[in-house]
């Protein structure tokens, strides 16, 4: 069990107020998450209505600690959905204007209640901030939902309940009248190519990615039949026997895109051949509001893009093929089903890029010290690609494709933070920290 302790925002009878404790600060709400739960799902499943508060959670902003155990007690902010009228407060609730809200959390949340109490105030919100935080969201969905069911011959049978909402993409879960789980998942903007790759997997590959029973490329959308009562156990563990048979279902998902490859691209799908990386590379680096996350000075971030742009001609000279890859391939992304299968979901990240940047992410997954471990899932990648090089050329390169993968990441880690709203940018700045470390570990120092 996890501990949080948050502040909880509901919006008042008027555009400037908020319903306070008799304190005048937000009412405090402390619980525990189970360890296969998020705090969204808690929320709205059980603490919400245990003090009366209806409908879905707006925003869930949670300051998560540097040193965070799962023992830590975690602060969060939550903002529910205006409440219907003629609802009535918990004992000792007020309606109270918005600028008499007095604060009493810590200073990691302090940046988020002034947005929110500014917003109420009637300050324009984040340009960059997600769709779902807005009143009325939710609804519109549940209303395509339906009709989405229905087209396919369900009815639904249970609430659209609210599994996970961050910065990046929202995830919805609800039943049919069929006895089966139907899932909802909903991208920002950044990651809006998710749609169109998970539908054109489902036709050319159908069992190896979640069917898909609807979709929406205008805003994000995805409604997507369940594999969990199919599984065998949960998602793919990192254990050794697991590598094998996760590369061998991306590597029959790659030969299923490559004749989709025009069609991919033409949906916005990001062409990101090694020959451009250096120059993302150095703009990555070159942005001074991201190097909290990274650290480079720009001498050795000009060290880091020279050595990129030499193992780039180095491989260049190998004929890596470019395909379709996730981009972010680890265990958590993978099913196991009982009938030996595997199907891979969660295609946020996908471009047509060479197939080894798809090795350390699985590898971020397991202990880093784990040395046999890390060969064995780089041997699982390489029996894919023999047609290409063979496991013992595959292996010598490994110190190059790590270092050429972690520049690969950095880069993409950046774009997501660059397209997050400011205060979300911690959810993934540790993305970049981590692939950077892989880059710049793997290029020597200048100095003696």
């Amino acid at each position: 069990m996890q501990p949080r302790v948050v502040r909880l925002a509901v919006p008042g009878a008027d555009p400037g107020s908020a319903y306070v404790a008799a304190d005048g600060r937000l009412p405090r709400l402390t619980f525990d998450v189970a360890d296969d739960e998020t705090t969204v799902g808690t929320l709205q499943r059980t603490v919400l209505p245990g003090v009366g508060v209806s409908g879905p959670v707006l925003d869930c902003f949670l300051a998560v600690p540097d040193d965070w155990t799962p023992a830590s007690v975690v602060p969060g902010f939550v903002e529910a959905e205006p409440q219907r009228a003629g609802w009535s407060p918990p004992s000792g609730w007020r309606d109270a204007p918005v600028d008499e809200v007095r604060f009493d959390g810590p200073e990691a949340l302090r940046a988020r209640f002034d947005q929110w109490r500014a917003e109420r105030a009637g300050a324009a919100a984040d340009p960059l901030a997600p769709p779902w935080s807005r009143s009325g969201w939710h609804a519109r969905v549940t209303d395509w939902v339906d009709a989405a069911l229905a087209d396919a011959g369900r009815t639904r049978v249970d609430d659209v309940e609210q599994v996970r909402a961050w910065g990046i993409s929202a995830v919805l879960r609800t039943s049919g009248d069929d006895g089966r789980p139907y899932w909802f998942k909903a991208v920002c903007e950044h990651f809006r190519t998710e749609v169109p790759i998970t539908t054109a997997l489902h036709v050319s590959a159908p069992g190896l990615v979640p069917p898909v029973l609807a979709a929406d490329d205008a805003n994000g959308w995805l409604l997507l039949g369940d594999v969990t009562g199919d599984q065998a156990g949960p998602a793919v563990t990192g254990e050794a026997a697991s590598h094998p048979s996760a590369f061998a279902a991306l590597r029959e998902l790659q030969r299923a895109a490559a004749d989709r490859r025009g069609e991919l691209l033409e949906s916005g799908v990001v062409s990101r051949p090694l020959a451009t990386l250096a120059d993302q590379l150095a703009d990555a680096l070159g942005d001074a509001d991201l190097r909290h996350w990274h650290g480079a000075s720009p001498e050795r971030a000009g060290t880091l893009v020279g050595w990129v742009v030499e193992q780039v001609d180095r491989l260049a000279a190998l004929g890596l093929p470019d395909v379709l890859v996730h981009g972010d391939f680890h265990p958590g992304n993978v099913a196991e089903l009982a009938d030996g299968r595997r199907v891979v979901f969660d295609w946020s990240d996908a471009a047509i890029a060479p197939p080894f940047i798809d090795v350390v992410t699985w590898l971020s997954w397991l202990d880093d010290a784990d040395e046999p471990a890390h060969e064995q899932v780089w041997r699982s990648f390489a029996d894919q690609w023999t047609d290409v090089l063979g496991v013992d050329e595959w292996l010598a390169l490994r110190p190059v494709l790590d270092g050429v993968a972690g520049a690969y990441h950095t880069v993409s880690y950046v774009g997501i933070v660059r397209n997050l709203d400011v205060l979300r940018r911690p959810e993934h700045g540790d993305g970049v920290r981590h692939f950077f470390t892989l880059l710049d570990r793997a290029v020597p120092s200048t100095t003696a």
